[in-house]
């Protein structure tokens, strides 16, 4: 897959000191525990296919997931030792819309190359990584304000991915082996998937001590949702920040007693066990979508039993 990826970025970037960064990227992107590539393949297998661009397209899902989470550190800045951090910003936004073009780029040379071939559209991959831009504007702005809310925010933001990945695998076998109730089975598990990796996220971050945490920056996430909910809360500095009532660093003075607050008030256990029921239900579905052997369970391992961990 890393070889598919340099010839990516070597088709479309000859500029050296462009092309060395983007490797950069991706090398520190690879050393990370990542599933992106092996979402695109094992929906593929499993599903019946048997194309021949499949690792190139697998590729292609890497360098979108890659760009878009550039532009999600880049906008939160809250991940200063990553190496697109440590560039200049202009440069790095550069980067990050390579990526994503290069992505589109290669979509529509495959097509051009391989016509009788079934392959994903490059027109589809862009409406897809819009609604991921979407997602990422509203979690900026911080408009949610329910739960229900947070859901679509997080359908956009981070299911999305998730249905990138599956796309780039399903568009890839013939319409005669993919009906329409297993393509709507898949994009639904793809979502299930997004919304326990989220919940998953937004959990371990409103428990770090530094200002990486949710709460800090006044995003409504699941178990902070529940947190305001409660008429009773005790802690009345955390509804005072959220109101503008007091400042960040005056909330900062309290940050133990905040944290106290947080472990003791029911928002983890609560927030898990929404986690757990995605995650039953995500198992139920994938039970019941017709797949081969060994990707399906696979595709289970790693997408699924990681977060039930």
């Amino acid at each position: 897959m890393r070889k598919d990826m340099d010839h990516i970025i070597d088709a479309y970037y000859t500029m050296p000191a462009l092309n060395t960064m983007l490797k950069s990227f991706i090398t520190a992107k690879l050393e990370e525990k990542t599933i992106w590539s092996q979402l695109t393949l094992l929906s593929h297998f499993m599903l019946g296919g048997d194309n021949p661009c499949i690792h190139k397209l697998a590729a292609v899902t890497e360098l979108v997931v890659l760009g878009l989470d550039i532009l999600d550190d880049l906008q939160d800045q809250d991940n200063p030792d990553l190496p697109w951090m440590k560039e200049p910003q202009e440069l790095v936004l550069n980067a990050m819309t390579a990526l994503l073009m290069a992505s589109s780029a290669e979509l529509g040379a495959l097509n051009k190359q391989y016509p009788e071939l079934p392959l994903p559209e490059a027109g589809e991959l862009g409406r897809l990584i819009s609604c991921a831009i979407n997602g990422q504007h509203m979690d900026l702005l911080l408009t949610v304000e329910t739960e229900d809310e947070y859901v679509e925010m997080v359908q956009q933001k981070s299911c999305i991915l998730i249905r990138i990945a599956f796309y780039l695998g399903m568009a890839a076998i013939p319409n005669h082996y993919l009906t329409d109730e297993k393509r709507d089975q898949i994009y639904l598990l793809a979502d299930y998937i997004g919304l326990i990796g989220q919940i998953h996220n937004d959990v371990s971050d409103l428990q770090r001590l530094d200002t990486k945490n949710d709460l800090f920056k006044k995003k409504r996430t699941l178990p902070i949702l529940y947190l305001l909910s409660d008429p009773e809360a005790s802690f009345v500095q955390l509804r005072q920040f959220f109101a503008g009532e007091i400042t960040l660093e005056e909330l900062l003075k309290v940050k133990q007693e905040c944290l106290a607050y947080i472990g003791n008030s029911g928002c983890i256990e609560y927030s898990e066990m929404i986690g757990q029921l995605q995650l039953t239900r995500a198992k139920e579905l994938l039970a019941q979508i017709p797949a081969a052997s060994p990707w399906k369970e696979q595709l289970q391992d790693i997408a699924l039993n990681v977060y039930g961990d």
